[in-house]
Protein backbone atom coordinates (compact mmCIF):
# COMPACT_ATOMS: atom_id res chain seq x y z
CA UNK A 1 0.00 0.00 0.00
CA UNK A 2 1.40 3.72 -0.78
CA UNK A 3 0.25 5.94 1.92
CA UNK A 4 0.77 9.30 1.66
CA UNK A 5 4.30 10.42 3.43
CA UNK A 6 4.16 14.37 2.99
CA UNK A 7 1.81 16.86 4.13
CA UNK A 8 0.36 14.80 6.49
CA UNK A 9 -2.23 16.08 8.80
CA UNK A 10 -4.14 14.64 12.24
CA UNK A 11 -7.14 12.82 10.93
CA UNK A 12 -6.54 13.08 7.27
CA UNK A 13 -8.22 10.01 5.71
CA UNK A 14 -6.51 7.59 3.23
CA UNK A 15 -8.74 4.99 0.96
CA UNK A 16 -7.30 1.70 -0.85
CA UNK A 17 -9.93 -0.21 -2.66
CA UNK A 18 -12.92 -1.35 0.35
CA UNK A 19 -10.39 -0.14 3.33
CA UNK A 20 -9.51 3.40 4.64
CA UNK A 21 -6.96 4.40 7.30
CA UNK A 22 -7.11 7.50 9.46
CA UNK A 23 -3.78 9.49 9.64
CA UNK A 24 -2.76 9.63 14.10
CA UNK A 25 -0.44 12.64 13.80
CA UNK A 26 0.45 11.67 17.78
CA UNK A 27 1.50 8.55 17.28
CA UNK A 28 2.99 9.08 13.36
CA UNK A 29 0.99 5.98 12.12
CA UNK A 30 -2.17 5.45 9.82
CA UNK A 31 -4.82 3.23 12.11
CA UNK A 32 -7.23 1.46 9.55
CA UNK A 33 -11.08 2.18 9.80
CA UNK A 34 -14.12 -0.49 9.78
CA UNK A 35 -15.22 -0.34 6.53
CA UNK A 36 -19.07 -0.42 8.62
CA UNK A 37 -17.79 2.98 10.61
CA UNK A 38 -17.59 5.13 7.35
CA UNK A 39 -19.12 5.89 3.64
CA UNK A 40 -16.41 7.31 1.10
CA UNK A 41 -14.66 10.60 2.98
CA UNK A 42 -17.17 10.23 5.87
CA UNK A 43 -16.49 9.25 8.99
CA UNK A 44 -20.37 7.85 10.78
CA UNK A 45 -18.98 6.52 14.41
CA UNK A 46 -16.18 7.45 16.57
CA UNK A 47 -15.11 10.42 18.50
CA UNK A 48 -14.84 13.90 16.77
CA UNK A 49 -11.44 15.62 17.84
CA UNK A 50 -11.53 19.16 19.59
CA UNK A 51 -9.74 20.48 16.01
CA UNK A 52 -12.96 19.93 13.87
CA UNK A 53 -13.81 22.84 12.30
CA UNK A 54 -17.85 22.43 11.83
CA UNK A 55 -19.71 23.87 8.52
CA UNK A 56 -21.89 27.12 9.19
CA UNK A 57 -25.30 26.20 10.22
CA UNK A 58 -24.09 23.36 12.43
CA UNK A 59 -25.24 23.08 15.85
CA UNK A 60 -21.99 22.86 18.27
CA UNK A 61 -23.63 22.77 22.06
CA UNK A 62 -27.29 23.78 23.61
CA UNK A 63 -27.95 24.84 26.87
CA UNK A 64 -31.20 25.22 28.42
CA UNK A 65 -32.56 26.55 32.23
CA UNK A 66 -35.69 26.36 33.82
CA UNK A 67 -37.41 29.31 36.57
CA UNK A 68 -40.83 28.51 38.32
CA UNK A 69 -40.00 30.70 41.49
CA UNK A 70 -42.71 33.66 41.29
CA UNK A 71 -41.35 36.95 41.14
CA UNK A 72 -43.32 40.11 41.92
CA UNK A 73 -43.02 43.73 40.86
CA UNK A 74 -43.46 46.57 43.28
CA UNK A 75 -42.20 49.20 40.47
CA UNK A 76 -42.28 50.38 36.74
CA UNK A 77 -38.81 49.86 36.03
CA UNK A 78 -37.11 46.21 34.56
CA UNK A 79 -36.52 44.10 37.21
CA UNK A 80 -34.86 40.45 36.92
CA UNK A 81 -37.27 37.35 36.06
CA UNK A 82 -34.98 35.16 37.54
CA UNK A 83 -34.73 33.40 34.33
CA UNK A 84 -30.77 33.03 32.46
CA UNK A 85 -28.57 31.06 31.37
CA UNK A 86 -24.46 31.76 30.20
CA UNK A 87 -23.18 29.79 27.25
CA UNK A 88 -19.15 30.56 25.95
CA UNK A 89 -18.84 30.02 22.20
CA UNK A 90 -16.40 27.82 20.62
CA UNK A 91 -15.44 30.35 18.04
CA UNK A 92 -15.74 34.13 17.28
CA UNK A 93 -17.87 33.61 14.45
CA UNK A 94 -20.66 31.38 16.14
CA UNK A 95 -24.20 32.81 16.05
CA UNK A 96 -26.14 32.44 19.92
CA UNK A 97 -29.95 31.46 18.83
CA UNK A 98 -31.44 32.62 22.08
CA UNK A 99 -35.48 30.80 23.02
CA UNK A 100 -37.46 32.74 25.67
CA UNK A 101 -40.72 31.07 27.16
CA UNK A 102 -42.82 32.80 29.97
CA UNK A 103 -45.65 31.21 30.23
CA UNK A 104 -47.27 33.11 32.95
CA UNK A 105 -47.07 37.15 32.63
CA UNK A 106 -49.76 38.12 35.62
CA UNK A 107 -51.46 41.62 35.44
CA UNK A 108 -52.93 42.33 39.14
CA UNK A 109 -53.89 46.10 38.41
CA UNK A 110 -57.07 46.89 35.79
CA UNK A 111 -55.50 49.23 32.81
CA UNK A 112 -51.90 48.26 33.06
CA UNK A 113 -49.25 46.98 30.52
CA UNK A 114 -46.65 44.50 31.29
CA UNK A 115 -43.45 44.17 28.86
CA UNK A 116 -40.25 42.11 28.97
CA UNK A 117 -36.58 42.31 27.68
CA UNK A 118 -33.56 40.29 27.01
CA UNK A 119 -30.45 41.02 28.08
CA UNK A 120 -26.59 39.90 27.32
CA UNK A 121 -24.04 40.88 30.24
CA UNK A 122 -26.19 43.42 31.41
CA UNK A 123 -27.81 45.39 28.51
CA UNK A 124 -30.44 45.12 26.58
CA UNK A 125 -29.95 43.56 23.31
CA UNK A 126 -33.79 42.64 22.75
CA UNK A 127 -37.68 44.37 23.37
CA UNK A 128 -40.32 42.13 21.99
CA UNK A 129 -43.32 43.39 20.79
CA UNK A 130 -45.27 42.42 23.39
CA UNK A 131 -46.57 45.55 26.14
CA UNK A 132 -50.01 43.49 26.80
CA UNK A 133 -52.57 46.52 27.21
CA UNK A 134 -55.30 45.35 30.18
CA UNK A 135 -58.70 47.21 30.27
CA UNK A 136 -61.90 46.76 32.00
CA UNK A 137 -62.75 46.00 35.54
CA UNK A 138 -61.19 42.62 35.81
CA UNK A 139 -57.84 42.93 38.36
CA UNK A 140 -55.71 40.16 37.25
CA UNK A 141 -55.22 38.94 33.61
CA UNK A 142 -52.45 36.27 32.78
CA UNK A 143 -50.30 35.70 29.46
CA UNK A 144 -47.56 34.33 28.14
CA UNK A 145 -44.74 35.34 26.11
CA UNK A 146 -42.54 32.97 23.98
CA UNK A 147 -39.60 34.29 21.72
CA UNK A 148 -36.23 33.63 19.69
CA UNK A 149 -33.72 35.82 19.28
CA UNK A 150 -29.97 35.25 17.09
CA UNK A 151 -27.44 37.00 18.73
CA UNK A 152 -23.82 37.79 17.53
CA UNK A 153 -21.55 38.09 20.20
CA UNK A 154 -18.44 38.09 18.43
CA UNK A 155 -16.47 36.30 21.41
CA UNK A 156 -15.17 33.04 23.38
CA UNK A 157 -15.80 34.44 26.27
CA UNK A 158 -18.86 33.33 28.63
CA UNK A 159 -21.58 35.20 27.75
CA UNK A 160 -24.89 35.92 29.89
CA UNK A 161 -28.50 36.23 28.83
CA UNK A 162 -31.35 37.30 31.03
CA UNK A 163 -35.18 38.16 30.59
CA UNK A 164 -36.21 41.59 32.59
CA UNK A 165 -39.81 43.11 33.42
CA UNK A 166 -41.80 45.73 34.18
CA UNK A 167 -45.56 46.92 34.43
CA UNK A 168 -47.03 50.20 34.00
CA UNK A 169 -49.07 49.86 37.15
CA UNK A 170 -45.84 48.78 39.33
CA UNK A 171 -47.97 44.95 39.89
CA UNK A 172 -47.17 42.28 37.94
CA UNK A 173 -45.65 38.78 38.69
CA UNK A 174 -44.09 36.43 36.62
CA UNK A 175 -42.99 32.54 36.89
CA UNK A 176 -45.92 31.94 38.32
CA UNK A 177 -46.25 27.88 39.65
CA UNK A 178 -49.42 27.01 38.46
CA UNK A 179 -48.51 27.85 34.50
CA UNK A 180 -45.21 25.89 34.37
CA UNK A 181 -41.73 27.21 34.76
CA UNK A 182 -40.09 30.01 32.67
CA UNK A 183 -37.24 28.39 30.25
CA UNK A 184 -34.45 29.53 28.32
CA UNK A 185 -32.50 27.13 25.88
CA UNK A 186 -29.28 28.76 24.46
CA UNK A 187 -28.03 27.00 20.67
CA UNK A 188 -24.19 27.36 19.52
CA UNK A 189 -24.69 27.67 16.04
CA UNK A 190 -20.83 27.66 13.87
CA UNK A 191 -21.04 30.86 11.81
Amino acid sequence: MAFPTSSLTNNQVHKEGNRAFVYDSALGVWDQVRETDRTDNKILHGEIGSGVTFPAGHIIQVGFSTYSTQVTSSTDTFIDTGLSLSITPSTTSSKILVMVSHPSLDKRTNNAWLSLELQKDGSTIYTPNNQIMYTGTTGNNTASCTFNYLDSPSTTSSVAYKTRFRSSANNAVVACQWAGPSTITLMEIAG
